[in-house]
């Protein structure tokens, strides 16, 4: 499960150098012969992790890798695809090539979710600003039922304001385009206007607060995400648009069915790194200070 980050959030297309990229990577897969699913499948185990809807985006044309970690997965996929290595890096422009830093000092969702262009038009429609309240700690509780897919996800929050009168958050869940993916509020919240993406399973939620908060003012909200599909789940990533003090991912499994091995993915700005996570009984946790921005993450195996 992602709400990787999601790249339609990478880098939006246009003109003949987007039809490039996208129509190379189009005529490999279709001449390889394998689904997406498959794909995805071989860059997961060559150590990239890229969901489906990803791939899409980039062979249908609506979006482009020019994040690190894409980028640096594009040399696997020409050698699943068996095409000559080099083929399709080439037809990206030449400045997304090596990408630097990020030079906004105000994070994207781009770099951080999959389906980040979605997103940002989403949240312009909703009209909320992402700076308004600092997201201070997120504690992420995701039950695992024996079947090995999700049961329960609960989000606790500490935030604060950064400006006066802010009243209302904005939450974002899904990639996975299996069932719909849905929110509901929990402790100081409700829930306002939502904007779905079936296609994907996205879902942009607009989360509304008691009252409005002055400059400096805390808040502690809780509140669940569900999906109406059964999810197998083997990872869950949280994105990071701001630097946050605390993250801590806890996913508890049902016994008997327990992960054999899980790892840690931390991604920051450029910086990719993945280190194992411990198996303690039917728990596996990942608690990160300072994140962000960019993403922390949790993979298991069975």
């Amino acid at each position: 499960m992602t709400g990787e980050a999601p790249d339609l959030g990478e880098g939006g297309t246009s003109g003949a150098e987007a039809d490039t990229f996208a129509t190379a990577l189009r005529v490999a897969i279709t001449r390889r012969g394998l689904t997406l699913e498959r794909i995805r499948h071989h860059l997961r185990q060559r150590g990239h992790e890229l969901s489906v809807a990803t791939l899409s985006y980039w062979q249908s044309g609506r979006s482009r890798p020019d994040r690190a970690s894409s980028l640096a997965a594009l040399g696997s996929l020409e050698e699943i695809l068996d095409v000559p290595r080099g083929s399709l890096v080439v037809q990206l422009p030449r400045q997304m090539r090596n990408p630097g830093p990020a030079g906004s000092a105000i994070p994207s969702v781009g770099p951080v979710f999959d389906t980040g262009m979605l997103i940002d038009e989403a949240v312009e429609t909703l009209g909320i600003n992402w700076e308004h309240l600092e997201r201070v700690s997120v504690h992420d509780f995701i039950r695992v039922l024996p079947d090995r897919t999700v049961g329960t996800h609960l989000i606790r929050e500490t935030m604060r304001a950064t400006v006066s009168g802010v009243d209302r958050f904005v939450v974002v869940y899904g990639d996975e385009p299996i069932g719909t993916p849905y929110v509901m509020p929990r402790w100081n919240c409700r829930l306002g206007r939502t904007i779905e993406h079936p296609r994907v399973g996205l879902v942009i939620a607009e989360m509304l607060l008691d009252q409005p908060m002055a400059v400096g003012d805390p808040v502690l909200v809780e509140y669940e995400f569900a999906n109406t599909g059964a999810i197998v789940a083997d990872a869950w990533e949280r994105g990071c648009l701001n630097p946050q003090r605390e993250v801590l991912i806890e996913v508890e499994f049902t016994e008997p069915v327990v992960p054999r091995a899980a790892r840690a993915r931390i991604v920051t700005g450029p910086v990719d790194r993945s280190e194992p996570a411990l198996v303690s009984g039917n728990f596996v946790s990942l608690l990160r200070q300072d994140a962000g921005p960019g993403m922390v993450a949790l993979y298991w195996s069975w």
